[in-house]
């Protein structure tokens, strides 16, 4: 009998057990890092789509500006060359002012594409600076709950190295026959269980008062289960 009722101790504690490393794997906090990691990939996603269009509008922009500087600077060498008296036939200066306004138009040009662009342009970078200002926000946010999750698991896995120990010392209790019973039927449920009149504690259910009886009366150290759940029954 000594056997049987060490099982119920050992059952304690596989319970204990049990109840640790569901906390463990299924800590509130997991779920929190999932959910953040999920919001911080989004956020990445739509900075990714949004970068495409910026950089190729931001590209069009430089390309007008420096068009706006090169027929800016050509004009200007031309109004040089214009008003250094170096030309005095009317035709060549007549040419060369023809020139000079050419070059101011296409400079006026660029220059409205190139504000065109920057109009396009400066939307997407406030989006873009709101989207890194977010990241930043759910990323000390993940490093936050990570601090916390590591130090809750750390706390867990000494309860369940401690709670080991004591279903360890608590096995050597019980004859290696009636471990190894015990732990076959606790991989499908509860190993063992306390019978208290007709009820099982393992499933709640009842047996028939002639099965309890006969458990009763039996001689010490026979194995008993019940017929609802299998697990060993302790009377």
């Amino acid at each position: 009998m000594a056997d049987l009722q060490a099982l119920l101790v050992l059952q304690d504690h596989d319970l204990a057990l049990d109840q640790l490393r569901h906390r463990h794997s299924a800590h509130p906090v997991r779920a929190e890092l999932s959910a953040a990691g999920t919001q911080l990939a989004q956020l990445d996603s739509v900075a990714v789509q949004l970068r495409i269009p910026r950089d190729e509008v931001a590209a069009t922009e430089k390309s007008r500006a420096d068009e706006v500087a090169k027929f800016t600077e050509q004009a200007g060498m031309a109004e040089v060359k214009l008003y250094s008296g170096d030309i005095t036939a009317p035709r060549e200066l007549q040419a060369l002012q023809a020139d000079i306004e050419q070059l101011k138009r296409k400079a006026r040009s660029a220059e409205d594409l190139e504000l065109e662009a920057m109009e396009i342009r400066e939307p997407l970078d406030t989006q873009l600076a709101d989207i890194a200002a977010a990241v930043a926000t759910v990323t000390a946010q993940i490093e936050k709950l990570t601090a916390e999750l590591t130090a809750a698991l750390a706390e867990l896995d000494y309860e369940i190295t401690a709670e080991t120990e004591k279903r360890n010392v608590a096995s050597s209790e019980v004859t290696p026959e009636i471990l190894a019973d015990y732990d076959r039927r606790r991989a499908n449920g509860t190993g063992a269980a306390r019978l208290v009149g007709t009820r099982c504690e393992g499933c709640h259910l009842t047996i028939p008062n002639a099965e309890a009886e006969k458990i009763r009366k039996a001689p010490a150290g026979t194995i008993a289960s019940c017929e609802n759940c299998g697990c060993i029954l302790v009377p």
